[in-house]
């Protein structure tokens, strides 16, 4: 796929992988536009990268996602790239959190739904180009869920089910629907977890190439390896999953403490 001048959308792109994406994408030649919550976050990456278009944007409000793409229009005539990167993630236990129910449907909402409502609004001008897009931004979590972090972990599980169902229904148009699986990201949101982490530009270099080559799946880094280790030692990547991004038994003394040491 051709990425200059193309008009690019990546939501989540104040920080971590998004900006680095979108730094890679303005690189290639593409207009490109980020969108996220923190308004903060998306003046200093404008200020970072100068050509950037910037609008606030929950992806949970379906009010702003109607909102954004007006922007679009306004600004472009709409886009041909949509890059579904935005997310939120935490560590919790089930047993101990009395309000991982809160925390999950947050998940939930932001990394399934988010993304799902913004394909809505915007695969209609999508459907109309000569060559167009959507990019959705998963987890090797997707593949092999993390004890530690259960909403994060199914709601790109769903993500990653429903890019195939929605590739599959496209197939026949000009929209190619694409899968990046990075594995655990040296970001803010795994701060204090201590497994290796890869940095957000090698990931948005991974990225670019996959979409460069028309490799709609883009598994990257040891995530690579993910697939083939589930065929053949399921065992082992549970084993080692029990300890990322963070030790379960860790994420429940870490929830009972915040509880004051008792129990449900």
């Amino acid at each position: 796929m051709k990425l200059a001048d193309k008009r690019i959308l990546v939501t989540g792109g104040g920080s971590g992988i998004g900006l680095a994406l979108a730094e890679a994408l303005v690189a290639r030649g593409g207009r490109v536009a980020i969108c996220g919550r923190n308004a903060d976050k998306l003046q200093a990456a404008a200020r970072r990268v100068t050509s950037l278009l910037t609008a606030v944007c929950d992806v949970r409000r379906p009010e702003d996602v109607a909102a954004l793409d007006r922007t679009l229009q306004e600004a472009w005539g709409g886009i041909d790239l949509l890059v579904n990167n935005a997310g939120v993630a935490d560590a919790y236990s089930v047993r101990h959190a009395p309000q991982w129910l809160a925390q999950a449907e947050t998940e939930i909402e932001t990394n399934l739904s988010g993304p799902l409502r913004v394909i809505n609004q915007f695969l209609p001008q999508l459907l109309t180009r000569p060559e167009a897009a959507i990019v959705n931004v998963t987890s090797g979590l997707a593949l092999a869920p993390s004890p530690a972090t259960p909403g994060y972990s199914a709601a790109k599980a769903a993500l990653h089910a429903f890019t195939r169902v929605l590739r599959r229904q496209l197939r026949d148009t000009p929209v190619r629907v694409f899968e990046a699986q990075p594995p655990m990201v040296d970001t803010p949101m795994v701060a204090d977890s201590r497994v290796r982490k890869m940095a957000p530009s090698a990931v948005a270099d991974a990225i670019v190439r996959g979409l460069e080559r028309n490799r709609l799946e883009i598994p990257i880094g040891e995530v690579r390896w993910l697939p083939f280790g589930l065929r053949v030692a399921p065992g082992i990547v549970d084993f080692v999953m029990e300890r990322h991004p963070f030790p379960l038994a860790e994420v429940e003394q870490r929830t009972l403490s915040a509880r004051g040491g008792g129990r449900q």
